[in-house]
């Protein structure tokens, strides 16, 4: 009879870390990705075209959504396509381009409303408690996919936020490669998504350098992603992606230490899970070193070095335990050793980005790694200003421009339908 509980008590650990990192495109807390015969059916590659990565986020306050004559629903010039993932406070649509089907996007569609009403106490800069809407966290969402402009980043084109409209409309860049494994929740492991793609260390080594120049352009910027897992490392062709930046946070160049905890309880470091070292704050950029390191494990085995039949067993096993290498897994030692080297337990002994690209088997078929990201150049810093304005400052000339055109359209819908296109809401 235990043993069927706990099998039951694992399972549903599973379904929420399932639950929790369905799309890389919503905040985990907020998405439930439709997962059906992901295991059987054949991922669709698509050539995309990438819309140039040094174009600012456009800011646009007209949002017209009509059905065009071949029935298909559109958000100003992007036609909506495929479902992507569902979330509490809105959903990801597959779009493209009107007349280029090649340029695909992938639209997150918000609403305020649910946004505003989620709300939580948190800590401000001098430690008071003070109330915070999940619509602030979008709006730093948006200010740091302002300001992050990487091809190992998901890139932001366009902030489509009407005034007088609930929907609020994020543009997002798609990678059309997607997840390389997921999580099952029977299993209690990950799977490879294409079961015929063997992911040899030639693969992994090429995966893992693109990770580490991400996140190394991220903590250069003073950005900690808070949630690196399988899950938000997205494939565009050859090249890796980081995704999802709903949790992510602006720290200090040497202060950046966190408060409260954040992410996917398998990817927690250790000093976050003990409530006696983590009272005191911890190290924003360790604690994704760590996450990093879980990830190069569950890429490398399929599966996390730490699990239980409930969250606390979780996060005490992560805090308490050592980490335990399969062995009847065949990797050389060179791969092992660098994902031990990562997975430190001691935050102040465990390698930063840099150092991490320094490791001889991450260099050992490619040019210096380090000397790549030396290269990268830095973004300007996303301040509270940023935060504040990311999507609500709108100078007036726009609004103008806007009322005008709206206006217009207001004209036109009075005389109907136009050419066989018909006015619908998004939903």
């Amino acid at each position: 009879m235990g043993s069927v509980c706990a099998k039951k008590k694992e399972a549903r650990i599973n379904q929420v870390i399932q639950e929790q990192s369905a799309s890389p495109y919503m905040p985990d807390q907020q998405t439930s990705l439709l997962l059906q015969d992901k295991k059987t059916q054949p991922q669709k590659l698509l050539k995309v075209k990438i819309p140039k990565k040094n174009k600012k986020v456009r800011e646009t306050v007209k949002a017209v959504t009509l059905k065009n004559e071949e029935g298909q629903k559109m958000l100003n010039d992007y036609v909506f396509d495929e479902f992507l993932g569902q979330g509490a406070f809105g959903k990801v649509k597959l779009a493209y381009k009107k007349g280029d089907p090649s340029q695909r996007f992938a639209i997150k569609i918000l609403k305020k409303s649910k946004l505003k009403r989620q709300r939580e106490f948190v800590k401000d800069a001098n430690g008071n408690l003070v109330v915070k809407d999940a619509l602030q966290d979008v709006r730093k969402e948006i200010a740091i996919m302002k300001k992050i402009r990487h091809k190992n980043l998901i890139q932001l084109y366009e902030v489509i936020d009407n005034p007088t409209s609930d929907k609020l409309f994020m543009v997002l860049e798609f990678a059309e490669g997607g997840q390389l494994i997921e999580w099952d929740e029977d299993e209690g492991k990950f799977y490879k998504l294409n079961e015929d793609e063997e992911l040899t260390e030639d693969i992994l080594s090429s995966l893992f350098r693109d990770c580490i120049k991400g996140l190394a352009f991220l903590h250069k910027n003073k950005i900690v992603h808070r949630d690196l897992k399988p899950q938000n490392v997205l494939m565009s062709g050859k090249t890796a992606k980081i995704a999802d930046f709903g949790v992510s946070q602006v720290v200090g160049s040497k202060n950046d230490v966190l408060e409260n905890t954040q992410g996917t309880y398998y990817f927690m470091p250790p000093e976050a899970c003990d409530k006696e070292t983590a009272k005191d704050g911890y190290s924003g950029r360790a604690a994704d070193i760590w996450a990093l390191g879980i990830t190069f494990f569950a890429f490398t085995y399929l599966n996390v070095p730490f699990t239980g039949n409930s969250i606390p067993e979780i996060l005490k096993n992560i805090s308490q335990n050592e980490v335990v290498f399969p062995e009847n897994s065949v990797i050389s030692d060179g791969l092992k050793d660098f994902i031990h080297f990562i997975l430190n337990k001691d935050p102040k002994k465990r390698p930063t980005i840099n150092e991490i690209a320094k490791h001889p088997w991450i260099n050992q078929s490619s040019a210096n790694l380090l000397d790549e990201m030396d290269q990268e150049e830095k973004v300007m810093e996303v301040s509270q200003v940023d935060i504040d304005n990311a999507f609500s400052l709108v100078s007036l000339m726009k609004i103008k421009s806007w009322a005008q055109k709206w206006r217009t359209e207001s004209n036109l819908k009075k005389a109907g339908p136009q050419n066989g296109v018909e006015e619908i809401e998004i939903k």
